[in-house]
């Protein structure tokens, strides 16, 4: 009887650390996913500064890119002058 009984308690014990084990993981598990959620959120709000400071100079941008349009387009229409002979360059 007494070999019995112990058998039993052995038994109970192994599947108590089996379970515990199972536990360790699972929670080894979550604290790695923890991590990975941290280390994104970190990287979100890093990528949401920077678009606030690029939303600051987008009005700069727009002024930019106008004057490379306009100076783009007067580069065009000079040398659309030059090819139809409307204007000419003289060097001295």
């Amino acid at each position: 009887m007494a070999g019995t009984a112990e058998k039993v308690y052995l038994e109970a014990v192994k599947r108590i650390e089996e379970k515990i084990d199972r536990l360790d993981l699972r929670i080894q598990a979550l604290e790695r996913e923890d991590v990975k959620n941290d280390s994104v959120a970190k990287s979100v709000n890093d990528h949401e500064v920077r678009i606030r400071e690029l939303e600051k100079l987008a009005p700069a941008m727009r002024a930019v890119i106008w004057i490379a349009g306009i100076l783009g387009t007067s580069i065009v229409v000079l040398i659309w002058s030059l090819i139809t002979g409307q204007a000419s360059l003289l060097f001295k």
